[in-house]
């Protein structure tokens, strides 16, 4: 963030499926492969709601699509305004249960309250 000359960035661990708010001066909520059940799927759309209640962003990418639709019929229940996109995107990583490198190819979804428009 420095050596691109935007300000600080500050990091919040946050139980998603707890009764505590989100901190203040937050701008942007980010998930990533979170939606492993219906609960977990809801607690998040209720997350992003509550960011955009106060002023702030969301930003979730979802490959393992388990409990997507949950996610996005939540949001949609909380009038949560959101973009979804899908691409095919590649992965190369290390596969701890193999002991090798994988490359691997998923569907990713991406929900978010910011513009998802390609420049």
């Amino acid at each position: 963030a420095d050596a691109q000359g935007l300000r600080a960035v500050a990091a919040q661990v946050f139980d998603m499926c707890g009764d505590d708010s989100l901190q203040a001066g937050m701008d942007l909520v980010v998930a990533g492969d979170v939606c492993y059940s219906t609960q977990i799927a809801i607690a998040l759309a209720r997350r992003c709601k509550e960011a955009d209640d106060n002023g702030m962003k969301f930003l979730v990418a979802d490959s393992v699509n388990i409990a997507r639709a949950d996610l996005v019929e939540e949001l949609e229940r909380l009038d949560v305004d959101f973009d979804l996109r899908e691409e095919k995107l590649a992965f190369s990583g290390h596969a701890v249960s193999l002991d090798q490198e994988v490359q691997r190819t998923s569907n990713v979804a991406i929900l978010s309250s910011c513009s998802l428009e390609k420049e």
